[in-house]
């Protein structure tokens, strides 16, 4: 049995993860890559501890001019659609959610959802505060998923204009 760090999931993550590390860096920021930081076996999520109580934390720490905030990135081969409203979806584990927003009440620095698109190419991102309240579902997850009409998503870039989009990207985070 190959390791989670091997497999094709945790390969096409790593993938966008290192696509909006660009996107970011190219929009001046400097960026710190929480996944690095995954226990001696690479087989930890990144957490940020207390007293009582630990946080998963997002994959990545961004900077620019003075301002910080967290992106956490996800690989999605498309968007799901939610058949009783016909709308176009993203979604994440709702216990990971629970941790974003308590690792962004206990730093005080927003959350960026990122989202690449492998069918259309395109890397969709907003905060969490802009994303507005969430959908839950059961579907998929540990303990189900919280979910976000895709048109909520105001960054939009093509991954082929990452280079081009930089400064688009800067002006809205």
């Amino acid at each position: 049995m190959s390791r989670f760090d091997e497999t094709a999931q945790y390969l096409k993550g790593l993938h966008a993860q290192e696509i909006v590390a660009e996107l970011l860096t190219r929009a001046g920021c400097y960026v710190i890559k929480s996944y690095d930081y995954s226990g001696k076996d690479g087989n930890k999520a990144p957490r940020m501890f207390g007293a009582m109580q630990s946080y998963i934390l997002p994959d990545l720490d961004v900077a620019r001019n003075g301002k910080r905030w967290w992106a956490e990135v996800k690989y999605k081969d498309h968007p799901n659609l939610w058949r009783k409203t016909n709308t176009l979806e993203h979604g994440i584990d709702k216990r990971h959610y629970d941790h974003y927003l308590r690792v962004q009440s206990e730093t005080g620095c927003h959350v960026w959802l990122f989202v690449f698109e492998e069918s259309s190419q395109i890397v969709l991102a907003e905060s969490l505060d802009r994303l507005g309240e969430p959908r839950f579902g059961w579907q998929y997850g540990h303990g189900g998923m919280v979910n976000w009409p895709r048109d909520r998503f105001r960054v939009r870039v093509p991954v082929a204009q990452i280079a081009s989009a930089a400064k688009k990207i800067a002006a809205i985070i």
